[in-house]
């Protein structure tokens, strides 16, 4: 579907005017470097919508708005990180107020990645995950299969069920198996976050092996 010169101008209007606004807010409210950051991203978007008016009324098959939602995803998705890059760099002592540091401390990726902790911490992360991914594959291979081969009376309230647990946060689950690995002793143990992940790895691996599966040709079966 071509857009149409109407929405390609209302595209552009709304580009310049937020680059217009955007100006504004970092020459009269924003101070230090932080400003060319303002004025950088003002620019971008002013320059989209001049271009957007130049290319209103061609046969292109080129969407403002999309130009400009991307436009937006990438400062949406880029200022946080940004902004963790930049506490990252600003001293112990000192507290973090821009996005550009007037004393960046270098030295302090160097000190993350040789001290022990991280080390451990990675080693934990994929020892964890290879063994909730194993356990997962060899139980969610075998349950795909009857799911997708075997007439099973409530095999679709399954499979809903798996979907359901996979919208369910990680964050919920801290908690209450925290009390749990306490309570059996192994809290702070390199095997106490599996039964967590194969939480979700199980799910995961059976509605990703039903497809599979049920596509899979006779020979293979």
């Amino acid at each position: 579907m071509r857009p149409t010169v109407r929405s390609r101008l209302w595209a552009a209007g709304t580009a310049f005017v937020s680059g217009f606004v955007i100006a504004n807010v970092g020459i009269l409210l924003i101070t230090g470097a932080d400003r060319w950051l303002w004025l950088a991203t003002a620019v971008v978007l002013m320059i989209t919508g001049a271009v957007g008016v130049l290319v209103a009324d061609t046969g292109r098959r080129l969407s403002l708005w999309a130009v400009l939602g991307f436009e937006l995803f990438v400062v949406a998705t880029l200022a946080p990180l940004w902004w963790a890059f930049a506490v990252a760099l600003t001293p112990a002592d000192t507290t973090a107020d821009s996005l550009l540091p007037a004393d960046p401390r270098w030295s302090v990726f160097g000190d993350v990645l040789g001290a022990g902790v991280l080390r451990d911490a990675a080693l934990t992360s994929v020892a964890a995950a290879t063994a909730a991914t194993v356990v997962a594959m060899l139980l969610a291979v075998p349950a795909a299969y009857a799911l997708t081969r075997r007439r099973v009376r409530g095999g679709r309230v399954v499979v809903v069920s798996f979907v359901a647990v996979l919208l369910a946060p990680l964050v919920a689950l801290a908690g209450p198996w925290s009390v749990t690995a306490a309570d059996l002793g192994v809290l702070g143990s390199r095997w106490s976050v599996a039964p967590v992940l194969l939480l979700v790895a199980l799910p995961l691996a059976v509605w990703l092996s039903i497809p599979v599966l049920r596509d899979a040709p006779w020979s293979l079966r």
